[in-house]
């Protein structure tokens, strides 16, 4: 425990230093943790999320610096352990396949992004049912992880990501069914003045709109 919450204050360090631009520090922090969680934690399902952890902290500070290759090796070795060790369905594997996509959409690929999005939202959605938004905010024990507002922020990110990448792609009937969902959901996470809640209206009514 105290060895994991070591980890934890540095890793945090390591959240700050990128906070401040200072990405060499924040890059050496973060290599460190990881280092430290795996020789601690290995590959065990228990207690495997904190490594996965690590890994997209790591990748996050490679993102802020621009260097996003490094940041899509660490969220693909991720996606890779957390299949292998967790299953397909597990949170922490949605949630590195998300984060491909993202890092696709950050490097303007686009074809390979869409459908790592696009499985990333259904993955969430089947959990729960896909006929109803707010399955996309009411993740409850996915895999080994308890109800938590992060999971709910994780879904909400990957399906408006989704919404945006089909409008920059011009494809205005998908963005069309998803934006509204996203609407849905950032209402339900963080009310209607929020700037996210705002900007996503600001989304679809352009959309609509055009």
């Amino acid at each position: 425990e105290r060895l994991v919450a070591a980890c934890d204050l540095t890793e945090a360090m390591g959240q700050a230093a990128c906070h401040r631009a200072e990405f060499n520090e924040a890059l050496l922090l973060g290599r460190e943790t990881l280092t430290t969680m795996c020789k601690v934690f290995g590959q065990e399902r228990a207690t495997i999320n904190h490594v996965l952890d690590a890994m997209s902290a790591l990748a996050s500070v490679h993102s802020h610096w621009g260097d996003h290759a490094a940041a899509l090796t660490l969220h693909t070795d991720a996606l890779v352990l957390a299949r292998r060790v967790l299953g397909d369905s597990h949170q922490a594997t949605l949630h590195a396949i998300g984060e491909i996509g993202g890092t696709h959409t950050s490097m303007g690929s686009f074809e390979e992004a869409l459908p790592l999005l696009t499985e990333a939202v259904d993955g969430w959605s089947r959990h729960k049912g896909p006929d109803h938004p707010v399955t996309l905010i009411c993740l409850a024990n996915l895999g080994n992880t308890p109800p938590s507002v992060p999971s709910a922020a994780l879904v909400l990110r990957a399906c408006c990501r989704a919404a945006i990448l089909h409008m920059e792609m011009g494809n205005d009937e998908q963005c069309l069914s998803l934006l509204p969902q996203a609407l849905e959901a950032e209402l339900g996470v963080h009310g209607p003045l929020h700037p996210q809640t705002l900007l996503c209206l600001g989304n679809l009514g352009s959309l609509l709109y055009n």
